[in-house]
């Protein structure tokens, strides 16, 4: 009697052919650090989401910072610096398969004789908003520096001018006041550091008031106030920060500088 034995039967392992695990987007200016995938908006955009991933690797860090606010224009003597724009900062936020609008806010336009500086307008993305900085308040008013914007109402306060209105008060930052003008310029606050980008970098910092003496030290963001002739300068483009006030009437206040927007994912 002859047997026939069933022919052996040979089956490849199943390969899991599933969607990358990993965020994939396009967007703004795209760098790396090390395992992350940096976008940097300096300009309104779309963030666009092609692939979610899966967890943990679907969220995203952000930084989100509105624009900063004008320094006051001169009315009699010094006024204040401008606020600096919001901070809106956090991680693990999940994303899903669209397209993200992403806003950058403007500075405040510098301002003439008499005039309170212009507010900062808003930067937005992934759903959440940073608002503008307030702008500097011209003497009389006291000077006083604009207060930060907030996510929601403000930041930090602008410190006041001098009794004897020559000083200005400084512009605030986010987390903190500006100083008063006393004898010196009122300095706008220190901006915050972060290293989303993958270097530490400052942003959001006030505005110095304007001054009649020699210069003060002031943030290197932040713009300064006018001495005399000398013009007061706008805050740094993409950081923020709130512009210098005026203390002549030829000249206007500096105006705020504009916003940024960040995201930062694991892409491998």
């Amino acid at each position: 009697m002859v047997l026939f034995q069933q022919p052996f039967m040979f089956s490849w392992p199943s390969i899991n052919r599933s969607t990358e695990s990993f965020i994939i987007a396009t967007g703004g200016t795209i760098t790396t650090d090390g395992d992350y995938k940096i976008h940097t908006f300096t300009t309104s955009g779309t963030f666009d989401v092609t692939n979610a991933g899966s967890a943990p690797n679907n969220v995203v860090e952000y930084l989100i910072i509105g624009g900063g606010g004008a320094g006051g224009g001169l009315r009699t003597n010094g006024a204040g610096g401008g606020g600096a724009g919001g901070w809106r900062a956090a991680t693990g936020l999940t994303v899903t398969i669209q397209g993200y609008s992403i806003i950058i806010g403007g500075g405040g336009a510098g301002v003439g004789s008499g005039s309170t500086g212009t507010v900062g307008t808003a930067s937005s993305g992934l759903g959440l908003t940073s608002n503008g900085g307030n702008g500097g308040t011209p003497y009389p008013g006291d000077g006083v520096g604009g207060s930060a914007g907030g996510t929601t109402g403000t930041g930090s306060g602008g410190g006041r001018g001098a009794n004897d209105s020559v000083y200005g008060g400084g512009g605030g930052s986010p987390d903190t006041a500006g100083t008063n003008g006393s004898g010196v310029a009122g300095l706008g606050a220190n901006g915050k550091s972060s290293s989303i980008s993958g270097s530490a970098v400052t942003y959001a910092a006030g505005g110095q008031g304007a001054y009649a003496a020699t210069p003060t030290s002031a943030s290197s963001i932040g713009g300064k106030g006018s001495s005399g002739p000398v013009g007061a300068t706008a805050g740094s483009t993409n950081t923020g920060s709130g512009g210098g006030g005026a203390y002549t009437a030829a000249t206007n206040s500096g105006a705020g500088g504009s916003g940024v927007v960040i995201m930062r994912y694991k892409y491998q």
